[in-house]
């Protein structure tokens, strides 16, 4: 987002959004495409990645380091900020800002925090964050923004408080101090797995519908957010159902991707301030963690097949985005990246090969025509690269559910 994520004052105290992609968009490409990486691991090698599989065509935001671990307020040095930025004019470092974290902003306000004081409150954290990240070099004015990590399940339930609490603090991370610009973020939320039974997957469907109907929260959110990041780490074995053609693939991964916006769409007409929110900034954020059992059961795939699993969501996420404008936003892709160093299974060299595979399909996906969404699979007479049988893979038809409100 070259411009999406600054606010700027102007005369008479207006504000204004800076504009974002479409007016800027570099000869020869169809769109401008902002692709978001949420960081768990090794952010640098993902940014060598990128760096070295650049388009022309898109911006590049990737989580920096994460917060310390002994206090998840205080954000990481600043080299690893500079570090990032270093690689290239379209990569832009991003603050993670950890919320429910034992040590996260949350408790900084309401107890548990080792630095703990009482009378704080969400709008101050919210501007203390955002004094940490001036602090650590970060400028907001040049996209290097905000991520908010994440939504908790509370948020989702309407426990009651979650959802202002949310609020309050993101209102201070977009305002900041006095005569800082205002400055819009990105929100990761929570996730449901893929493979979640049917019963469950109905009870999370009811939950949903509720709170996008929550017509203050949307209009509100809509303010302080550029990229709603909705954690969708598909698993490998509900993509990887040998016999199976590329279409049909991409069809039951869409399911689950996009089932929050295709919801939303579906809302009566009454409740209308989720649909736009999400229209302009629902981003799917697909999953390129390796080998971990916990997101994706990607540990069961060798780096070979998880090239595949990568460049078969890149098709996926681009093939539905180009399909249904007035649903999603054309410009956004996504993914979690989460080497895990400890599996057995885990090797530099495999993470890098899976880096540049990922990097290589959003950049082939995006290109100047006739580049297409089909190219993430590899070039023309050669798309074999989206491919790949798991044993025990099935398809999560559950998500079906989500194209109708009522049922």
């Amino acid at each position: 987002m070259r411009s999406l994520f600054c606010v700027v004052t102007v005369a008479a105290a207006l504000l204004v959004s800076v504009p974002s992609a479409g007016a800027q968009v570099p000869s020869g490409c169809p769109r401008e495409v902002d692709a978001v990486f949420w960081g768990g691991a090794q952010q640098f090698v993902l940014g060598q990645a990128l760096a070295a599989n650049l388009s022309p065509c898109a911006e590049y935001y990737v989580t920096s380091a994460p917060p310390v671990m002994a206090d998840r307020t205080m954000l990481a040095f600043r080299a690893r900020f500079d570090e990032l930025r270093a690689l290239s004019p379209q990569i832009h470092p991003v603050a993670e800002i950890r919320w429910t974290s034992a040590s996260g902003w949350r408790t900084w306000v309401v107890g548990g925090h080792p630095d703990w004081m009482p009378g704080r409150t969400f709008y101050e954290a919210g501007v203390t964050a955002r004094r940490r990240m001036a602090q650590r070099g970060l400028d907001v004015e040049k996209g290097e923004t905000w991520a908010f990590n994440e939504l908790p399940s509370e948020v989702l339930a309407g426990a009651p408080g979650a959802r202002a609490e949310v609020l309050e603090f993101m209102r201070g991370l977009y305002d900041g101090d006095p005569g800082m610009p205002k400055a819009r973020g990105i929100v990761f939320n929570l996730w449901v797995p893929s493979t979640t039974d049917a019963t469950e997957v109905a009870a999370y469907k009811t939950n949903l519908r509720a709170w996008l109907t929550d017509e203050a929260f949307w209009s509100e959110l809509d303010r302080y957010v550029d990229v709603f990041a909705h954690e969708v780490y598909v698993s490998a074995l509900s993509w990887g159902v040998g016999g199976t053609e590329l279409p049909r693939r991409a069809k039951r991964l869409n399911e689950y991707f996009q089932h929050m916006a295709v919801l939303a769409d579906d809302a009566p007409k009454s409740f209308q301030a989720a649909r736009d929110f999400l229209h302009r900034t629902y981003l799917p954020l697909a999953n390129a963690a390796w080998p971990h059992s916990g997101i994706g059961d990607t540990h069961l795939l060798d780096d070979k097949l998880m090239q595949q699993f990568v460049s078969a969501q890149v098709y996926a996420l681009r093939r539905f985005a180009e399909a249904y404008p007035r649903i999603v936003p054309q410009g956004l892709i996504g993914f979690g990246w989460a080497p895990v160093m400890q599996s057995p299974d885990y090797s530099p060299e495999g993470r890098d090969r899976i880096a540049a595979r990922l990097a290589r399909a959003i950049r082939d996906s995006i290109g100047e025509p006739p580049s297409t969404f089909k190219d993430a699979c590899g070039p023309f007479g050669e798309r074999v690269l989206c491919d790949g049988d798991v044993p025990g893979a099935e398809f999560d038809t559950v998500w079906s559910i989500f194209d109708d409100w009522d049922d």
